[in-house]
């Protein structure tokens, strides 16, 4: 939903369905992509690469990944190595209670979280810091995402 700025996810893994907010870059890609579509571009966020392709999209993960190793020279690269990553960086820069509401993680024997809450403005603070963190690696996506989002 990008005019609330809220993405959610449903049935994933743990069964419940998964909302967050969209950080300010992520959220600027997806305006950019919408704009594009209104101006006769792709309606679509991941477009096939080939007009050829009869649904006009990705429909599999697994050749966005391909791309993204042969655009970086990377050998090795599994989804769950990103969501390794991503929760590596979040941990480094914010509380464990954050990291595992991105994440979704439900653990009924860990008793912190059923007091630790985390509401929904401190989560979009935090998952901006966590956003500009990542985005500081490449200055070129940084200056052109970062002043438009804020």
């Amino acid at each position: 939903d990008l005019a609330t700025g809220w993405v959610s996810f449903f049935d994933t893994k743990n069964g419940t369905t998964h909302t967050l907010p969209l950080a300010p870059a992520a959220r600027r890609i997806l305006v950019l992509r919408e704009e594009d579509a209104l101006l006769g571009g792709s309606a679509w966020v991941f477009p096939a690469r080939s007009s050829k392709a009869a649904q006009g999209h990705y429909l599999d993960s697994k050749t966005i990944l391909q791309g993204l190793k042969n655009s970086g020279g990377i050998e090795e690269l599994r989804t769950h190595d990103l969501r390794r990553t991503f929760a590596t960086v979040a941990e480094e820069m914010t509380s464990y209670a954050v990291v595992k509401r991105l994440l979704n993680h439900r653990n009924l024997r860990d008793v912190t979280g059923r007091y630790a809450t985390v509401d929904d403005a401190r989560l979009l603070e935090e998952l901006t810091r966590v956003e500009r963190g990542i985005l500081s690696e490449c200055s070129s996506a940084l200056l052109v995402l970062i002043p438009l989002a804020i």
